[in-house]
């Protein structure tokens, strides 16, 4: 249950993240600056509404800042976390043919070991048939023929 509410959580952060490092946001927020700056500005020779409207402005972008700072670095720990994951997986994918090769290397010992084995057995025997035929050739040349 606590996965699926941290997986949750993980995906409202990148939605988060992902909107306020767009130009939907930026563009977004320009637009709000710009007015909030010219509305102030207005008030300010008109209406004396804020005398401090800078100051207002600038504990508001502080705290957008401090908000976006979590968001972006709680999204980067997951992407580091899914990156590593991938690396995992891909470690073990490639594990699994080295394996294979391996196997199929000591499979090929195998068989050249028991095809040397056999052929060492057919050269003994060849051996001994030559030296058969020699001692009966011998034998033919002390006789005469």
């Amino acid at each position: 249950m606590e996965s699926k509410n941290s997986k949750q959580k993980q995906k409202i952060w990148a939605k988060a993240t992902h909107f306020g490092g767009s130009w939907k946001f930026i563009i977004l927020y320009a637009i709000i600056f710009t007015f909030w700056v010219v509305f102030n500005m207005i008030s300010l020779t008109y209406l004396q509404i804020n005398p401090y409207l800078f100051i207002l402005i600038n504990l508001g972008l502080s705290g957008i800042a401090t908000l976006q700072a979590p968001f972006i670095l709680m999204n980067q720990n997951r992407i580091e976390e899914i990156g590593r994951l991938r690396k995992e997986n891909d470690n073990l994918i490639n594990r699994k043919p080295e394996i294979q090769i391996k196997s199929l290397e000591q499979k090929m010992d195998l068989l050249l070991e028991a095809q040397n084995k056999t052929l060492f057995e057919a050269q003994e025997k060849q051996v001994t048939l030559l030296k058969e035929i020699n001692l009966k050739l011998d034998t033919l040349k002390h006789k005469g023929f």
